[in-house]
């Protein structure tokens, strides 16, 4: 997932989500609807989310092209 951050006016605040990850591997395709969090150091925290999607649009390759076999 892409890197996000963010801040708060007395600390730091951390970013947190509950991506489970979606595969980029051949066939990969598919969504996910991910929340992501930001909590500051008091405990106070505000939630956005997101939906990522991956389509697989590579089209195949021959390894090995079939030919026109003639038999004499």
């Amino acid at each position: 997932l892409a890197s996000f951050s963010g801040e708060d006016g007395c600390g730091t605040a951390i970013v947190t989500h509950n991506s489970t990850g979606l595969s980029d591997l051949c066939g990969g395709t598919g969504s996910e609807t991910v929340t992501f969090t930001l909590t500051d150091e008091c405990g106070n925290d505000i939630t956005k989310e997101a939906t990522f999607t991956i389509v697989d649009t590579t089209d195949p390759v021959w390894v090995n092209e079939p030919t026109d076999m003639i038999s004499e």
